[in-house]
């Protein structure tokens, strides 16, 4: 049995969709400076690393990383400072990705509805952009499936 994906991250992109105050979603990168301040904030998808684990006789179980790259930025000195408008969009993505999906005495997981066995974040990289107003952030992601 193989896994789709295409199915998969489709599903982890729909969620992101959903986050609040977001101008542009786009799963092709984009450099800051090709994304014009009034399209921000911003987030895109990098899938990355994709690891298998085999145990014989059982389905290859895959973690496949991604990574979700968002830009905030302030137009002008008078405006909302980028590292709180960037602190404020992670909030919303970390609570887009909340594991709903019980699992028992363990707690809960993110499925996305029975897409992935678990898909949650795994780090952030943060630079609020106090120099320039450019805030930046990636949100490190790792989705389990089988």
């Amino acid at each position: 049995m193989t896994i789709s994906r295409v199915a998969i991250f489709d599903k982890l992109w729909a969620l992101v969709q959903g986050v609040p105050g977001v101008v542009t979603f786009d799963r092709t990168l984009k450099l800051w400076d090709d994304v014009d301040p009034s399209a921000q904030p911003a987030i895109f998808l990098m899938t990355a690393h994709q690891t298998p684990t085999q145990s014989r006789g059982l389905p290859t179980k895959w973690a496949l990383q991604a990574d979700l790259i968002v830009y905030a930025h302030a137009k002008s000195s008078q405006e909302a400072n980028p590292g709180a408008r960037i602190q404020a969009i992670l909030d919303a993505l970390e609570h887009a990705l909340e594991p709903l999906t019980p699992l028992g005495p363990e707690g809960f997981v993110q499925t996305f509805a029975g897409g992935v066995l678990h898909c949650w974040i795994t780090g952030i990289d943060v630079d609020e952009g106090p120099l320039d107003g450019q805030a930046v952030a990636i949100v490190h992601l790792e989705l389990s499936a089988v």
